[in-house]
């Protein structure tokens, strides 16, 4: 009686072993089957959200590159910007941004061509007088109208040089385009302090 009392425990023991073995596979098996469909419903979603957010990067990838081009003008259209998201919003912004750089791009080009009828009126309107007044200078000192005093003289050889110094500066104002290239070269060299002194101070004596 002992013996089958004894058969009978690990009989039980063991269709319960295989009881538990049974359900853990079982279990296992679920849980594998659940993580391999939310993986491929996850798969599934990341992909239909690529392809939804794929043309929309793609066009405004584009719309940079044209930008970076030189096009500034240029302006995004399509679906994008009916769209309600973060997308449409930073379409709508680009716009904006390429409208006010086409806005400042025109009005640079209005300075410029202000710049460019300056430098013209320089050098049609100061140049063209200068030239005239130096001529006139140098025949009254080539005592061609009559014999001047050396006072007059000392003067209209100042005036004559401050006409020369007047005539560099507009040549520095015509050549603006060299210094917007980078071509203007500087000639640096020593000079004494007092021969500038004394100049500034000669071609003001005239009105002491």
């Amino acid at each position: 009686a002992i013996e089958y009392l004894q058969d009978n425990i690990r009989n039980q023991i063991a269709y319960n072993d295989q009881k538990i073995k049974s359900r853990a596979q079982a279990t296992r098996i679920i849980i594998t089957s659940i993580t391999t469909f939310y993986f491929f419903i996850t798969l599934g979603l990341m992909s239909a959200l690529w392809l939804a957010i794929a043309p929309k990067l793609r066009e405004l990838i584009q719309a940079v590159q044209i930008i970076h081009s030189g096009d500034y003008s240029y302006q995004i259209k399509g679906a994008i910007l009916r769209s309600k998201d973060e997308f449409g919003i930073l379409a709508s912004t680009f716009n904006e941004m390429t409208a006010a750089l086409t806005d400042q791009n025109e009005k640079m080009k209005a300075m410029n061509q202000m710049k460019t009828d300056f430098v013209s009126m320089v050098s049609h309107e100061l140049r063209t007088p200068l030239t005239a007044i130096k001529g006139g200078i140098g025949l009254v000192l080539g005592e061609v109208t009559g014999p001047i005093t050396p006072e007059t003289k000392e003067v209209l050889n100042l005036s004559s040089k401050n006409v020369d110094r007047l005539s560099r500066l507009i040549n520095d104002i015509l050549d603006i385009s060299k210094i917007e290239a980078g071509a203007l070269k500087l000639h640096l060299e020593k000079t004494e302090v007092s021969a500038v002194i004394d100049q500034a101070i000669s071609s003001l004596s005239t009105f002491a």
